[in-house]
């Protein structure tokens, strides 16, 4: 079978990868006025060279199709670019497979990618390519990793190149193509059916994982046997095997500092020439992943503290000034009868009140940006009515502990002095 060769857009207009689109828009426009079919009428070669540039155009000139070639090396509109951005952040390692897969060349793919399902998979999505990370695994590796079987089996010792090929999926992909739970025994391959790729059998769910973040998305996922995924390509599988990359992964109960010397010194003793490099702890790598979302958190949090100490300041200070103002009327009240209490609960009253007004504009404002908040919560609504209660609670509680002053110093001054200080 024959393969495709990807098509240089960037090469095709003249300009660089990180042109901008104004750049795009006037490279189009030379090279259109110099290969346009009116210019050059009966001359075959400026008429086609005149399709190229109007194919890297469009592509190139659209914000969301340049995205997807950018990440792909092409452009097809049944791609979804939800997937293929996720496709593009889970490939690593080395090979490929040079198969024309309707017209693409994937041959700068790794790890398998776009796969094909037997006549049983309910697929109503319509879409001509699927594409899923094909992760490469053996030995304990879910449980290991806290993977739950949740239908069928794990791979075993008896998984090995020449057996039957076999393969497990997460949840999301067996609910979506088998929604009645049958997706053991079901058959899936890499490729299209173009490729001829061997079937492989699916023999056990596991439970979905997050790809990139904690907050990401469930998407479909495959695992193969390491073993047997050079097999899964057939006859398009790569001849140079080495460059794979991959990891290990171990658990244990001792402190991870104990075991790293442990760790080397096993690999070591399979290969001397295996490199191990980046020795990390899941906290670590969790850690690592989430440092963006924390730092904006911790950020925010930090603005959100200087406003509510503000606020509070501000309740303070205006109650402090009503009640300087408004002091013969306390005096009165007093003279006329009135009890301490009555007084600090009168102040209390009116910084309460400011409080409530403050905490109305804060909350229809919450819920104007509800949506920008949204993105930078885990788990969390944006709206959570109990959040947004106990936000609205501990306002004005501060701003009653910031107007007890003035009520106790208001509270107890001495009628008499008041009135003829007036």
């Amino acid at each position: 079978m024959a393969t495709t060769q990807q098509k240089d857009y960037y090469g095709a207009l003249g300009v660089k990868k990180t042109a901008s689109a104004e750049e795009i828009r006037k490279a189009f426009r030379k090279l259109a006025r110099k290969y346009h079919p009116d210019v050059n009428p009966g001359d075959k070669k400026a008429e086609e060279k005149f399709k190229e540039i109007s194919e890297a155009n469009d592509i190139l000139s659209d914000e969301k199709k340049r995205k997807i070639y950018d990440q792909l090396g092409f452009y097809s509109d049944q791609i979804d670019p939800a997937q293929a951005e996720a496709y593009a952040r889970q490939q690593s390692g080395g090979g490929g497979m040079p198969v024309d897969f309707g017209g693409f060349d994937f041959s700068g793919f790794q790890g398998g990618g776009a796969y094909v399902l037997d006549e049983t998979a309910h697929d109503t999505s319509g879409a001509k390519l699927k594409i899923a990370p094909w992760s490469a695994c053996e030995g304990n590796y879910f449980q290991a990793m806290g993977i739950r079987l949740i239908q069928g089996r794990l791979f075993n010792a008896d998984d090995k190149q020449g057996a039957p090929l076999v393969a497990l999926v997460n949840q999301k992909l067996a609910n979506r193509f088998w929604p009645k739970g049958d997706a053991i025994g079901r058959r899936l391959r890499i490729g299209t059916p173009e490729a001829k790729t061997p079937w492989v059998t699916i023999v056990g769910v596991v439970e979905n994982t997050k790809m990139n973040a904690l907050d990401a998305p469930d998407k479909e996922q495959v695992y193969a046997a390491a073993q047997q995924m050079t097999s899964m390509y057939g006859q398009f599988a790569p001849a140079d095997q080495g460059g794979f990359n991959g990891f290990i992964v171990l658990r244990s109960t001792l402190p991870p500092e104990q075991m790293t010397n442990s760790l080397r010194s096993a690999v070591a003793g399979l290969d001397p020439l295996l490199a191990l490099q980046q020795i990390q702890t899941m906290d670590q790598q969790l850690s690592s992943s989430e440092a963006p979302r924390r730092f904006n958190t911790s950020l925010i949090s930090v603005f959100a503290v200087g406003a509510l100490l503000l606020a509070t300041i501000g309740v303070y200070a205006v109650i402090a000034f009503t009640v300087s103002m408004r002091a013969q009327e306390m005096a009165i009240r007093m003279a006329l009868g009135s009890r301490r209490g009555q007084i600090v609960r009168l102040v209390l009253n009116s910084g309460a009140k400011l409080a409530a007004i403050g905490c109305a504009a804060g909350l229809l404002g919450a819920l104007a940006v509800s949506k920008l908040l949204g993105s930078m919560l885990f788990n969390v609504s944006a709206t959570d009515p109990l959040i947004l209660t106990g936000s609205i609670a501990t306002m004005i509680l501060l701003s009653l502990i910031a107007c007890a002053v003035p009520a106790q110093r208001a509270a107890s001054a001495n009628p008499v002095d008041a009135l003829r200080s007036e």
